[in-house]
C-alpha cells in the first residue's frame, strides 16, 4: 500500500496504471491525459515511473496533459524537466 496524506493506493494498480501509460506511448496518439501528477510522483512512486517515461519519448508534436494542484505545478515541471515545452493553464477557461 502507499499512503499520501489520509488516503491509501494499492501499489498493484499504480504498476499496472504505469505498463499501460508505458506501452501507449508507441502507439501514436495524438493526446495523452494524466490526472493527475502530485505528491506521489515526486517521491518517485505513484505514476512517476510511467509519466518520466512518457516525458522523455512522447513526441514533441503529440500532445500530453498532465493535471497538477496550482502549488505542485512548479515541482513538477522541475521534475520532469518540462518547463521548456508546457504551457501552464490554471483554469480550464483558459483554453
Amino acid at each position: 500500500m502507499l499512503s499520501c496524506g489520509k488516503y491509501k493506493f494499492r501499489k498493484s494498480v499504480f504498476n499496472k496504471a504505469n505498463l499501460y501509460l508505458i506501452k501507449i506511448v508507441n502507439e501514436n496518439y495524438n493526446w495523452i491525459i494524466i490526472d493527475e501528477a502530485g505528491h506521489l510522483e515526486l517521491k518517485d512512486s505513484g505514476l512517476h515511473e510511467s509519466i518520466n517515461h512518457i516525458t522523455k519519448n512522447y513526441q514533441k508534436t503529440s500532445n500530453l496533459i498532465l493535471v497538477v494542484r496550482d502549488t505542485l505545478v512548479s515541482s513538477i515541471l522541475k521534475k520532469y524537466n518540462i518547463a521548456e515545452h508546457s504551457k501552464v493553464i490554471y483554469d480550464v477557461t483558459e483554453m
